[in-house]
């Protein structure tokens, strides 16, 4: 199982992003600390997602995010407002080793093939998700896509992955979503990897037994380990080196006895 820590950065600091109605939860550590903290724990991936980017706001975090990817030899996946072929090339001319694709993988059929010809393995998709819809444009738009519907056109475009994170989880039982995460694989064999469902040490676990997820995004449950007293769950595999690595995320695996790492 593959588990990413992901770091998102709003207003220049690390949060979590609830839903489109809340305020972002802030964590009290500086990214560049919790950057270090992965690495120094054996990350092997870490995703970094730019909140105000993914919003269309003005002023976002492209040169913080890219000290971030300077300062770690962790391959890193951008994320976040990416809407044309020159902003992926960008964050690839940053170092990224790959980018995660949001709105432009529902609505931009053709500049997905071409940014997944031009990257091969480099390119992710991210499908949010609520009441069962696809969401976009930073979780404001639902559209009429059900996301089992899309995968395999994702699949064929050329995703190296596809990442689900259901904006309903905190609302529901996390099971709601790992079902939906689940029913996505059916139709496609490319990896899915379920994001924000991981809590705490019993989510790993049961994480493990899902023949259809290929792992987790964590994000808030790893930022916590972080600013609180030690704990297991901030226990990660040996890391790799990044080198441009963009393979796909199916290529890196931990064992599920490890807890953690995004």
């Amino acid at each position: 199982m593959l588990l990413l820590p992901e770091i998102q950065i709003a207003g220049g600091t690390v949060v979590t992003r609830v839903c489109p109605e809340a305020p972002n939860v802030v964590h009290g550590i500086e990214p560049m600390t919790a950057v270090r903290d992965f690495e120094a724990q054996g990350a092997e991936r870490i995703v970094l997602l730019d909140v105000d980017a993914a919003l269309c706001k003005q002023a976002t975090h492209a040169e913080l995010i890219e000290s971030l990817i300077n300062a770690t030899q962790i391959p890193v996946m951008a994320a976040g407002g990416l809407r044309t072929l020159a902003q992926i090339e960008g964050w690839f001319e940053r170092g990224a080793a790959q980018v995660v694709l949001g709105t432009v993988a529902v609505t931009g059929q053709a500049l997905l093939a071409e940014a997944c010809a031009r990257y091969p393995a480099a390119i992710v998709a991210n499908l949010a998700t609520e009441d069962g819809y696809v969401m976009i444009d930073g979780w404001r738009t639902q559209t009429a896509f059900r996301p089992q519907d899309i995968v395999y056109d994702l699949q064929m475009a050329g995703v190296a992955g596809i990442i689900h994170v259901d904006i309903d989880r905190r609302l529901a039982d996390a099971s709601t979503a790992l079902a939906l995460t689940m029913e996505m694989k059916a139709n496609v064999v490319i990896p899915i990897y379920s994001s924000g469902t991981v809590h705490g040490l019993e989510d790993i676990s049961r994480l493990r037994h899902p023949p259809n997820i290929h792992g987790a995004v964590i994000g808030e449950a790893l930022i916590i380990g972080l600013t609180e007293p030690r704990s297991p769950m901030t226990s990660c595999p040996s890391a790799n080196s990044r080198n441009n690595n963009r393979e796909p995320l199916s290529s890196v695996e931990v064992h599920a006895g490890h807890e953690h790492c995004y």
